[in-house]
């Protein structure tokens, strides 16, 4: 066991050479190597990339990042885990974004989730951490949302003991795709207490594991229900506010499936 602090690392995006040994791991503490990145893209030096609808291949530096070096470090080290990240900014050199571009939800469902399995068993890797960073114009939250959703929990269920996380930073489009994914950040804007960017909260609390940051928050969520009813019901009776306030029940409901389908689904480091 690791006294309860966390860091987590990007390594293999620049192609620089560098190896996990250059990277000195803290005993300390539960250590995260986070491969960038796989992409479902498919790299052509003849014509721009094109998306592959959910058929994940490495984009990381695989001669220096392989599975006998990820076994040995972790050989090495105890307390390091291994994950994988998916999307990231750009697809390598070419200058194409690596944007979330999928068909259709079932088939880049089944495509994400046979892709990365072999993946996950060929690196030996410990989970997941999801980073697109841009989306297609057709790529709505909700899409996003069951995609996500829906891929988690079926690898959830093949490995049980997968780590998975999301990675927003602070881009206020970016944070609308992920924010619906993130159970604990629903709350908090629905009763209008912002939700800390995560590279916010890094700033404020070191390499703390940020469940025990929010942990204080959860605690208070009962009330705030409660709280949040009471001004609901007061509202209701203003005749300026029933309009919008119809509105908004309407798009709620549209989301709701989707939303809930990644509930309980994603974890931060350590879930």
């Amino acid at each position: 066991m690791t006294n309860g602090y966390v860091f987590r690392e990007y390594i293999g995006a620049q192609f620089t050479g560098v190896q996990f040994s250059d990277v000195p791991v803290n005993t300390g503490v539960s250590f995260y190597f986070i491969l960038a990145f796989a992409i479902d893209y498919l790299a052509s030096k003849s014509s721009p990339p094109a998306p592959t609808n959910g058929v994940f291949t490495p984009f990381w530096d695989t001669a220096n990042l392989s599975p006998a070096a990820i076994s040995a470090t972790k050989a090495a080290h105890p307390n390091l885990s291994i994950m994988v990240g998916l999307g990231g900014d750009s697809v390598q050199n070419t200058g194409v974004k690596a944007a979330f571009a999928p068909s259709s939800v079932d088939s880049w469902v089944a495509n994400a989730v046979s892709s990365l399995s072999t993946m996950i068993n060929q690196y030996g890797l410990d989970g997941v951490d999801v980073d697109y960073e841009h989306f297609g114009s057709a790529a709505d939250v909700n899409t996003f949302v069951e995609c996500i959703g829906r891929l988690l929990t079926q690898l959830k269920a093949r490995f049980p003991n997968i780590k998975t996380s999301i990675a927003p930073f602070e881009d206020v489009t970016v944070q609308t795709y992920y924010q619906a994914l993130w159970p604990v950040g629903q709350v908090l804007r629905r009763h209008r207490l912002r939700q800390l960017p995560v590279l916010r909260l890094r700033r404020q609390h070191g390499r703390r594991d940020l469940r025990d940051v929010l942990r204080p928050a959860g605690a208070q969520l009962p009330r705030l229900r409660l709280q949040a009813a009471r001004q609901l019901r007061d509202r209701e009776h203003h005749p300026a506010a029933r309009a919008a306030l119809a509105g908004a029940r309407y798009r709620r409901r549209q989301g709701a499936a989707a939303a809930g389908q990644a509930a309980g689904v994603l974890h931060l480091v350590g879930g």
